[in-house]
Formats: structure tokens, C-alpha cells, sequence
């Protein structure tokens, strides 16, 4: 099952599939547009992508945005890893695409030297997230607001104390 950065007509499915969930009240138009923009930046077209875990036919398994950035850590500037807009389709739900791609993207984060990996998630229940995230070794990092979107972090490399 490969990564791959996500383009042409798997990048629309994966929009047309995700549009219902995080579309911010635009249009399906304007909400292909408006991730076409974040990618389309100076900062999006550097660090910012949208991955997939295909199948062997290349069908759509489960995605993610993946953010690559720098981050001080005691001091010391280091990569890190941001995974979020983590999504399977519905029909497989349930076993273990979602937890392969964050895997597989830590898993290139550490070859890359990549000090961090931060999880982020806004919209699945505490429980969804919980399971998730602790099958992803991650753990649970605090609120950010009112809303249940979440901060998850862990991965620290062990050059850093923790």
C-alpha cells in the first residue's frame, strides 16, 4: 500500500469526499478552490501536501494534509512533521488505513530527521480520536479551544530529552 502525493483525479475524490465534512459553508467549487490555494501559496507549494494510501490499483485507502516545518525545541531549531485533515472513506473505516498513513508518514518523517510529529483532529468524537491517536503511539495533548479540536503530539526524538 504506497503514499502518494495526491493530484489530478485522485486530489477531486479526495475533495469531493471530503467536501461534505469540511467545507465551512463554501461551495463544492469555491472548496476545491480554497485547497488549491493553500497548496498554491509561496509556503503551501514548500511544505504543505495532500497524501494518500492507495491500493495496489491506486484507489483511494485513506488521506491525509501533510505540513513539513521548523520548529525550537530547548532552543534548538529542528523539523518537524504536521498530520492532519485525516480521513477514510467510509466504506473502510475501521481497519487500519487511517492508522497505516500516519504511520508510514512519521515513518518518512524520521528517514527525512525529523525531530516532531504533531497530530492534529477537529473532527471526530473523543473516542475516535483517543483510539487513533493511541494506536499511532501519540499521545493526547490539550485543548485549543471551545470546539474538540485537539492537539496531539509525541515523537519526540530522544535528542531532545523526552
Amino acid at each position: 500500500m504506497p503514499l502518494v502525493v495526491a493530484h489530478g483525479p485522485l486530489l477531486d475524490q479526495i475533495v469531493d469526499l471530503t467536501y461534505p465534512i469540511w467545507n465551512e459553508g463554501l461551495t463544492r467549487r469555491a472548496y476545491a478552490q480554497w485547497n488549491a490555494a493553500q497548496m498554491g501559496t509561496s509556503w503551501g507549494r514548500e511544505h504543505l501536501a495532500r497524501v494518500a494510501l492507495v491500493d495496489d490499483a491506486g484507489a483511494l485507502l485513506a488521506t491525509a494534509k501533510r505540513y513539513q516545518f521548523r520548529v525550537t525545541l530547548d532552543g534548538r531549531e529542528a523539523r518537524a512533521v504536521g498530520i492532519g485533515a485525516v480521513f477514510t472513506p467510509d466504506p473502510l473505516r475501521h481497519r487500519g488505513h487511517a492508522s497505516r498513513l500516519i504511520e508510514l508518514l512519521v515513518d518518512e518523517a524520521t528517514t527525512r530527521g525529523d525531530a516532531l510529529a504533531l497530530l492534529f483532529s477537529e473532527n471526530s468524537t473523543r473516542g475516535e480520536q483517543d483510539t487513533l491517536v493511541y494506536k499511532a503511539g501519540f499521545a493526547l495533548g490539550d485543548t485549543l479551544n471551545d470546539s474538540n479540536y485537539r492537539t496531539l503530539s509525541s515523537r519526540v526524538r530522544s535528542s531532545f530529552g523526552a
